[in-house]
């Protein structure tokens, strides 16, 4: 047994459901559409910190390289000089 303001309740959502679920489905695309742009921006940022890391890593591992290049060149250039012969020998 309803009552009339059971019926004008019950009426007035089976009004306005139908005509909510477009808006429901189109609110929630544009929610996840923005999500996954966030998530695509926030990894190419990621990648872009990354790369600039490496970059600078890679720099400084070639100064290190010539730094080693050095050390090597003058550590040959000792062991090539011939030992002084001592005098009494």
């Amino acid at each position: 047994q309803t009552t009339p303001a059971n019926s004008r309740h019950s009426e007035w959502y089976r009004d306005m459901i139908p005509g909510m679920i477009p808006v429901a489905l189109l609110g929630s695309t544009v929610y996840l559409g923005l999500q996954l742009a966030r998530a695509k921006l926030s990894h190419e940022k990621q990648m872009a910190e990354a790369q600039e890391r490496v970059s600078q890593l890679e720099g400084r591992l070639k100064y290190l390289e010539s730094q080693i290049e050095n050390v090597s060149v003058e550590v040959v250039k000792l062991e090539e000089k011939p030992a002084k012969k001592s005098w009494w020998w």
